[in-house]
């Protein structure tokens, strides 16, 4: 099997390799493999090397890298192939939005004439979960975007994070909120243009904290939660954004289009 890509990239395969690091290190593995994939020699759709040349150059164990590539697999990063091997997916068949669909969520109220009565926003450059670091792989303070919007009360309800190398918390118009649409900003400021979209939706029951801002008196009434990561056409990972929504208030639609 040829390991060309790893002698290139081995140097740093082996910086970014931490075992000392509280991140994960299946996560530290899925975050390189991606930038392999997403390299020149890979992108087009030739084979990975095996399981076990993969494991001896990257120093883990065997449960550490299929942890990886099954989230990679999950994500509709990779397709694996009975008797050939791993690649990445060209045409995933997992969900990727796009910007016609998720751009501005106050765009698409508007359209079914449906005014925001409750619209909260408010940033701020603070500490983040470990959730939050593991998937920049990053420990430190993250600017954060805090939103809720609603007809009367909040019905939805945002909390962005945003990649530390985009620096925003040095830009003052956006730490003070003077935006009105977050992608246009970074665009206009930042030539930063969102491409596509990973997300996790799930039905869960309201903490007691998300319960309070969406004003939820029925603890019984659960929630969905959407977990988004922004990419750019580079896949450089710009924002991961959880949102909450009130199950009794909205229906999460999702349009499919075979680009074959």
């Amino acid at each position: 099997m040829d390991l060309e890509f790893i002698n290139e990239e081995e140097k740093k395969v082996m910086r970014k390799i931490d075992k000392n690091s509280p991140i994960p290190l299946y996560v530290q593995v899925e975050e390189i493999l991606k930038e392999i994939l997403y390299s020149s020699e890979y992108n087009q759709g030739k084979f990975l090397p095996n399981e076990f040349e993969l494991m001896e150059k990257f120093s883990v164990s065997r449960d550490t890298l299929r942890k990886a590539m099954k989230n990679l697999e999950t994500q509709g990063i990779v397709e694996r192939i009975r008797g050939k091997g791993t690649r990445l997916n060209t045409k995933p068949e997992k969900i990727s939005t796009t910007l016609s669909a998720w751009h501005s969520f106050t765009d698409e109220m508007n359209k079914q004439h449906k005014k925001f009565l409750y619209n909260y926003s408010k940033v701020e450059y603070k500490k983040a979960s470990k959730e939050v670091e593991n998937v920049f792989l990053y420990e430190g303070k993250f600017v954060t975007l805090v939103r809720a919007k609603g007809i009367e009360t909040a019905d939805v309800y945002f909390i962005s994070y945003f990649n530390p190398n985009i620096h925003l918390d040095k830009d003052n118009y956006f730490m003070n909120g003077e935006f009105e649409k977050l992608y246009e900003y970074l665009e206009e400021n930042y030539s930063i243009v969102p491409d596509s979209s990973f997300e996790e939706i799930t039905a869960e029951m309201p903490t007691k904290e998300i319960a309070e801002k969406l004003n939820i008196i029925d603890k019984n009434i659960p929630i969905l939660c959407r977990k988004r990561k922004v990419y750019t056409k580079e896949k450089v990972l710009i924002e991961y954004n959880i949102g909450y929504y009130r199950a009794d208030k909205f229906i999460y639609n999702v349009s499919l289009k075979n680009n074959d």
